[in-house]
């Protein structure tokens, strides 16, 4: 893969491509691109890649995953004391483990 000159901006650009894939509900590329942003981030900024790739498993039916990946950005969060990352990633934790109860 052919990558910027500039690691933060390719990685930026991984997970808007990510998210352009989603919306257009192709989620296994979604999820690579994803998988790709949280590679070439460094570790101040991971958080949306973790969040994200919770998002992407929960929409692939991996619920197992999307926790594992809410419960990254939620340690991220309570980290840096972010309580805003940190009352979302509790929230998207919340949706997975009601679905996963569900299944």
């Amino acid at each position: 893969a052919w990558l910027l000159e500039d690691p933060i901006g390719s990685a930026l650009a991984f997970n808007r491509i990510g998210v352009a894939y989603h919306k257009m509900k192709k989620y296994d590329k979604s999820l690579s691109f994803h998988k790709k942003h949280l590679e070439f981030s460094d570790s101040d900024n991971q958080y949306a890649a973790f969040y994200n790739l919770g998002i992407s498993y929960r929409f692939l039916n991996q619920i197992e995953l999307s926790i594992d990946e809410f419960e990254n950005a939620l340690k991220w969060a309570q980290q840096r004391i972010d309580f805003g990352s940190e009352c979302l990633a509790h929230g998207q934790l919340g949706v997975s483990y009601i679905i996963s109860n569900q299944q």
